[in-house]
């Protein structure tokens, strides 16, 4: 059993990491920015020139781009940081998770499926074994099933959502880690200390990390639907 020294040490240390992951979290949110403004010139949705009244389709490839992207770029800061600084850092869930929200399944599962090629061939390049690249293969899974259920509460594909929606969508995404690490619990089942440390650093990084990141997204993709009429299908069945 643990006293409340040892759950205090375990805290300071899972705290002291993610203080330790801060610049890369940042980052992260910068890439956003950025890589939203590139692909709304790309796909003509930023208004500059032209009719603002755009097919639905071609907004939601940018939405599948931009996450997409968003999950290339996190893999890359992964990489990077493990071969540069030695260090452990991984932010890809949460794109997994914004996937399955916002795509939904048909449109979600080749962001899923390339996760899945990269992930354990990376795992298994720097020596994990394959108890551990199962349960990283699990732990993406249950992220993207719990989102594509998160989205279909009330129509995320569609934009049909407001702000105690995207705050139930953050709530979920907790949900999602602590169904995952129950998952580990169950896997890796002589390992109690590993599992209260994953559940920790978990309920730390929701709301330093995960809640602001898809919050963050979540209000974007909104804002742009809402700014431009990016519905003309609707707007001919439903007159002024």
């Amino acid at each position: 059993m643990y006293n409340l020294n040892d759950i205090f040490s375990m805290v300071r240390y899972q705290l002291d990491y993610i203080l330790q992951c801060l610049p890369y979290i940042i980052l992260h949110f910068m890439a956003l920015f950025f890589l939203r403004n590139i692909l709304l010139k790309v796909f003509a949705l930023n208004g500059g020139g032209g009719s603002s009244l755009l097919p639905a389709n071609n907004y939601f490839q940018y939405r599948f781009f931009l996450l997409g992207a968003m999950l290339v770029f996190s893999w890359l800061v992964t990489v990077f940081v493990f071969i540069y600084q030695n260090f452990g850092f991984y932010f890809c869930g949460d794109f997994i998770f914004i996937a399955g929200v916002l795509l939904g399944w048909r449109a979600a599962w080749p962001v899923l499926l390339a996760h899945l090629i990269f992930m354990p061939a990376w795992l298994h390049l720097i020596g994990y074994g394959g108890v551990l690249i199962s349960y990283a293969m699990l732990d993406s899974i249950i992220y993207f099933a719990v989102g594509l259920l998160s989205g279909a509460q009330f129509d995320a594909v569609e934009e049909e959502y407001g702000y105690s929606d995207i705050l139930l969508v953050c709530a979920n995404k907790l949900v999602a880690a602590l169904v995952s690490t129950a998952c580990w619990a169950l896997l890796i089942n002589d390992s109690r200390f590993s599992g209260i440390n994953i559940l920790i650093f978990r309920l730390l990084g929701w709301p330093l990390a995960s809640l602001p990141m898809i919050f963050l997204v979540l209000f974007l993709m909104k804002q742009d639907a809402k700014q431009l009429d990016l519905h003309p299908a609707r707007k001919a069945e439903n007159p002024a």
